[in-house]
């Protein structure tokens, strides 16, 4: 196999992102987007950090695929925030308040908000399209379409079953999949989940020809990002200094993001690392623009894997950068 030995990996570069056609799929009537979009209020708790855009660009990606005159409803569980949000808003973007409830009751009540309005709407549309399958949220639009045509689809962003330690939840969640009647997948191993019912892939929304090759030369900047942890190859990191080091005279790897593993990552020594944290968005951009090439260490032969798509990819691609992948000695690729 071509690429660095990264035993028991090899680092490839990423040859294409491929797009299938959402419009088809979904088809060409009005839907409703039942996903998280969160608030203002929320970005302002919180801060602008690097993971939330690129967690948001295939959602802003996926609604822009539906036909005119379709909605977003965002039923915002907001962790540790109490105080009342938004109710309904005017726009596309419709988020669900919970008033003064809070955990339980709030899923609760943001809940059966979200089921009457789309079983009061459901003649307007043609599909809902759940994000994610979350619990419970996932209960309101099938008690919505009940005695209607009304199909149900569930994008996908990561499969939890495959790495939810919960028997119950996983059982429930598999019991929702039957319930569905197509979905959006991040890759083909997630297609054999839903039988023989309509599935496409989408696991970028990036123009192929916007990715070049990934040349190594020395003096080159690389880009590593992220969650760190184990599935996402932080601990990775070492060998792969050792295996550049073998072929390049010079190199830099910039590290950003949090995690389990930022220990492992802050105690490196390695003077062609350096580990920036986690960055505001604008800081984020910028190593994203210097970078020569960037890098996604996320274990193709795990579990998880096969249930999803690792999103900073999209982020890479919407600035043309060559993108530099495992792949494990038998093949496996699930993206």
């Amino acid at each position: 196999m071509n690429g660095i030995e990264l035993a028991p990996y090899w680092l490839v570069p990423l040859e294409r992102v491929r797009r299938d056609d959402v419009r088809s799929f979904l088809g060409p009537g009005r839907g409703v987007y039942v996903c998280n979009a969160p608030t203002e209020e929320w970005f302002e708790r919180i801060g602008h950090r690097e993971i939330l855009p690129s967690t948001l660009e295939k959602k802003r990606a996926i609604f822009s695929c539906m036909a005119p005159g379709s909605r977003w409803i965002s039923p915002t569980f907001v962790e540790g925030i109490s105080e009342p949000t938004h109710d309904w808003l005017d726009g596309n973007i419709l988020h669900v308040g919970y008033g003064n409830a809070s955990g339980r009751r709030a899923q609760l009540v943001q809940t059966t908000k979200l089921a009457r309005w789309l079983f009061a709407h459901r003649g307007d549309f043609a599909y809902f399209l759940i994000y994610n399958l979350p619990l419970p949220t996932s209960a309101a639009p099938l008690l919505a379409r009940f005695g209607s045509d009304v199909k149900v689809f569930v994008d996908y962003q990561d499969d939890y079953t495959l790495q939810r330690t919960s028997r119950f939840k996983n059982a429930v969640e598999r019991g929702l999949r039957r319930a569905m009647d197509g979905a959006i997948c991040v890759n083909e191993c997630m297609v054999a989940s839903f039988d023989s019912k309509p599935t496409c892939v989408v696991n970028s929304f990036a123009d192929p020809a916007s990715f070049r090759s990934a040349p190594l030369f020395d003096g080159m900047r690389l880009l590593y990002s992220g969650t760190l942890d184990a599935i996402r190859g932080a601990d990775l990191v070492p060998a792969l200094v050792q295996a550049l080091r073998r072929t390049l005279a010079r190199f830099t790897i910039r590290i950003t993001g949090d995690g389990p593993l930022r220990h492992l990552i802050e105690s490196l020594t390695f003077p062609e690392v350096e580990y920036l944290g986690l960055l505001p968005q604008p800081a984020f951009e910028d190593e994203l623009k210097a970078a020569d090439a960037c890098l996604v260490l996320q274990r193709p032969d795990h579990p998880f894997s096969r249930g999803s798509y690792p999103s900073k990819i999209q982020a890479y691609a919407r600035h043309g950068k060559p993108v530099l992948v495992l792949r494990s000695a038998d093949g496996v690729a699930p993206w």
